[in-house]
């Protein structure tokens, strides 16, 4: 379910998915589980905010609510303006406690109609850690796909930089689908 949408500059968009992720208390993006830079923790509101800010250096993140999951809010400057900001959910990174091993929290923060998409997953040591959203093997071509616009790369080309397999969920119709595109051939060590 989604949480936040907010307009950011000149058609980029930022989704939280994970809904009620609120919290009585945030930390800075220093003293948090991703450290992404300045802030100061004292000015981060209890509980996840939302319209216009003024500290537009501020990064907020707050731990797992009541549907378990973290979140991340950071006040961003649309006019270049200091004083003119924008609350703006994005992704949480690994680290910092959890309490349910297995719990996995999707979000996805970019530009409009182009989200990157992220997960956590609470690993069995109780840590935040980074869940990847590709399936484990390259899927087979049309197969239905959950998250439009997520790229997913199988494998090496021998001598060059590129993946075997790309994967690309899009739109097929009224369903989501897998696109594969090959980038070696059978003599560059491709299927």
């Amino acid at each position: 379910m989604m949480l936040k949408y907010v307009r950011r500059g000149a058609g980029i968009s930022i989704f939280l998915l994970a809904a009620g992720c609120g919290s009585d208390a945030a930390t800075s993006g220093e003293a948090g589980p991703l450290g992404s830079g300045p802030s100061d923790s004292t000015k981060c509101p209890a509980s996840i905010p939302s319209g216009a800010c003024q500290n537009t250096m501020l990064v907020c993140d707050y731990p797992a609510g009541s549907d378990g999951c973290p979140a991340r809010m950071e006040c961003i400057s649309y006019g270049g303006f200091p004083a003119d900001g924008s609350w703006t959910a994005y992704i949480p990174g690994a680290g910092g406690s959890c309490t349910e091993p297995g719990k996995i929290c999707e979000y996805a923060e970019g530009l409009e109609g182009t989200p990157r998409y992220g997960a956590l997953r609470c690993s069995d040591s109780q840590k935040w850690e980074v869940y990847d959203l590709c399936p484990s093997m390259a899927p087979q071509e049309a197969t239905a796909c959950t998250h439009s616009e997520i790229r997913c790369n199988y494998g090496k080309c021998p001598g060059i930089e590129a993946p075997v397999v790309g994967a690309d969920c899009y739109p097929n119709g009224d369903k989501l689908a897998w696109h594969l595109t090959t980038f070696c051939s059978p003599a560059d060590g491709g299927p």
